[in-house]
């Protein structure tokens, strides 16, 4: 853990974490406070746990939270940070392992509000973005991903063999349909 806090300040004094945004258009802070549910939309704060507004698409990493109203502006988002990062190296490139986020959508065959995470190593609980057992669809990014049927990492697991690195799904399992409340990226 105390590894894991390290490279993260490292990440941030550095400023080659993904996401971060530059320009006309970041405020002067845009990571949200920590244990909030804040994600930046448009001009302000929106509250992830109570509300996403207009937002179709908002993605979640340790470092930002944002939304959008369409999820091809959630992808020039990402290509956009991607392409402004620096490419690191050492420990901050062993922590940056992961190039591509796990998305969750809350219709079948990648249709309706997606989540994109893009949070390494730590369990995700979903209720947190108002995306608890709303999941109908997925696409796994370049990172294996648990999913569990409640916060925590905690009840039934989802096979682990169906969310590996670069696996997706149009449906969900038998009995798995808007049933995930948690999930965890390796």
């Amino acid at each position: 853990m105390k590894t894991t806090m390290r490279i993260a300040a490292v990440l941030l004094s550095i400023g080659c974490v993904g996401g971060m945004v530059t320009g006309a258009e970041a405020s002067s802070d845009r990571r949200p406070p920590k244990n909030e549910t804040l994600a930046w939309y448009n001009d302000h704060w929106i509250n992830l746990a109570s509300s996403w507004e207009t937002a179709t698409a908002c993605h979640i990493a340790e470092t930002d939270a944002v939304c959008f109203a369409t999820e091809a502006e959630l992808d020039e988002y990402l290509a956009q940070a991607t392409l402004s990062t620096a490419t690191p190296t050492g420990p901050v490139a062993a922590a940056l392992s992961c190039s591509s986020s796990l998305r969750l959508y809350d219709g079948t065959s990648y249709t309706g509000s997606v989540l994109s995470i893009y949070i390494q190593g730590l369990v995700v609980n979903l209720s947190g973005y108002s995306f608890d057992n709303k999941t109908s669809s997925y696409k796994v990014g370049a990172c294996w991903s648990i999913f569990n049927s409640a916060a925590n990492g905690g009840g039934s697991t989802y096979p682990t063999n169906l969310t590996e690195a670069g696996d997706q799904s149009p449906t969900m399992l038998s009995g798995w349909n808007n049933v995930v409340s948690s999930v965890y990226l390796g």
